[in-house]
């Protein structure tokens, strides 16, 4: 059920890039669950495809709010810039080969609009993969770690992030503070050349920016299918300027943390190195045999993933269908509603498809 907010209250953004067939997958979803809120489709691909996103968008504007742009620059000024044409007060983003559930975004929205003192709100996320198993017609359901920071305090809410960190990328956020927090990341972190200090920082700058609270329903289906650019690009591209990359995400946090306390440079950046473990591998810590088996165990497991996939495709395997694609773990995507869409969506359009 829709709240009383008005389809000018929010806006979903959709950044693509070269996976028409996966757009297209999520603007019949949303066409199907009656989605009102504007869409706007951030693309940046090639000539061919980005034709095709487009033609996609003007074929489903006569049952969705679609706005068709095309941008011929990087992730992070694709994203600065496509926040700047959003009006509405509130904003999510959304992946095109993930679901977002509108009902559950809608309590999201509505809820920060009686919550003044939160920046985030965000139901919870499944994670269905199969980029892990050996049988890629399988999905494996989980649940994101993910929990309420609700201190008074930026630089306590900054610490309480760190020790459990989970992205906020897809939750729902406020306009104007998302932009801020995008323009600084953009600023002071390079996407391509080490992504993982920019999504470090978005997460952290989301805390420091407000408090963040987590709905008890699923709000996202993240689908992990093995060429998702958390797969294809590196968490840091040019090794030879890690520590250069990480001296501009660690000066944006401490300048963000003095600006929203009343917090000297010396005490900010305590907090600051403290939260060291918002940055994925960049820890000084010496890793534990352990931890270095479990990495070796799950690099060997990709790869013969990868031939295993390589060898069925040789063979003439054929392609995943309603027949074959199975979800473990089915109680987390029950049966019912918009969950029910997205869940026949997954298993019969695994790759997406085209109108």
């Amino acid at each position: 059920m829709m709240s009383n907010l008005g389809s000018d209250s929010l806006t979903y953004v959709i950044p693509t890039h070269s996976r028409p067939e996966f757009l297209v997958r999520l603007l019949c979803f949303f066409s199907e669950t009656g989605l009102s809120w504007p869409i706007i489709v951030a693309d940046s691909s090639g000539s061919d495809q980005a034709a095709r996103s487009s033609s996609a968008c003007s074929e489903i504007k006569s049952s969705l709010n679609v706005t068709y742009a095309h941008f011929d620059m990087p992730f992070m000024e694709k994203c600065c810039d496509v926040l700047s044409r959003v009006k509405t007060k509130y904003v999510v983003f959304c992946a095109d080969d993930d679901f977002q559930l509108p009902a559950v975004v809608d309590g999201c929205a509505a809820f920060l609009d009686r919550n003044s003192d939160f920046s985030v709100a965000q139901g919870r996320v499944v994670h269905a993969s199969n980029n892990r198993s050996q049988n890629s017609r399988v999905y494996e359901c989980s649940l994101m770690d993910a929990f309420d920071i609700e201190q008074e305090c930026a630089a306590e809410r900054l610490s309480s992030m760190a020790s459990r960190p989970y992205s906020t990328f897809y939750g729902v956020q406020r306009t104007a503070s998302l932009t801020e927090q995008f323009e600084t990341t953009r600023i002071h972190t390079d996407y391509q050349a080490g992504r993982v200090f920019t999504e470090s920082l978005l997460i952290g700058l989301s805390a420091i920016f407000g408090k963040i609270k987590i709905l008890p329903d699923v709000q996202y289906i993240q689908q992990t299918h093995g060429t998702n650019d958390s797969v294809v690009l590196s968490r840091i591209e040019d090794r030879n300027r890690k520590d250069e990359l990480y001296q501009q995400y660690r000066t944006a946090l401490i300048n963000k943390v003095m600006a929203k306390t009343s917090f000297s440079e010396e005490r900010a950046a305590v907090i600051v190195d403290g939260s060291i473990n918002l940055v994925p591998g960049h820890s000084k810590k010496k890793r534990s045999v352990l931890g270095l088996h479990h990495r070796i165990a799950r690099e060997v497991t990709r790869i013969w993933v990868r031939y295993s996939r390589l060898r069925e495709r040789m063979a003439g395997a054929p392609a995943a269908s309603s027949e074959k694609v199975v979800i473990k773990n089915d109680a987390l995507i029950p049966d019912e509603g918009h969950y029910s869409i997205a869940r026949r969506m997954l298993v019969e359009y695994p790759i997406g498809f085209t109108l």
